[in-house]
């Protein structure tokens, strides 16, 4: 990216330096949210808010296959498994107790800090 911003303050002058570098990087990022509007929301998230119907439709979309397909429910009935599996371990705990949770045990914080610092260098 620094290179980017360097080619275009040897060869463009004034407010252009920075305007066109700038629109060029915004492109794909506009492109991406305008296409994300197109998809269809994940079925496991569509189940964890409970709305198995929909999840039911985007599942068979997404595999090519009729609803009703032994296939399609098998994998509903194993992500219901799980999501119950998740509240059990979850139990009450909101939000707040479970950042808590990740930032005051050492095992945790230090996986969360090596997590997000290998996302920043990767970045």
């Amino acid at each position: 990216m620094l290179s980017f911003y360097y080619g275009a303050s040897l060869h463009m002058k004034g407010k252009d330096t920075y305007v066109i570098p700038l629109a060029l990087q915004m492109m794909p990022a506009v492109a991406l949210v305008i296409g994300m509007l197109f998809c269809n929301e994940s079925p496991r998230w569509l189940a964890r808010q409970d709305n198995w119907i929909v999840a039911k439709r985007v599942l068979s979309l997404t595999r090519n296959l009729p609803v009703e397909d032994e296939y399609i429910q098998m994998e509903l009935t194993e992500m219901a498994d799980q999501l119950e599996n998740e509240r059990r371990l979850i139990g009450g705990a909101s939000f707040m107790d479970l950042q808590r949770e990740m930032w005051t045990i050492p095992g945790n914080r230090n996986r969360a800090l090596l997590s997000i610092g290998l996302m920043v260098c990767q970045q």
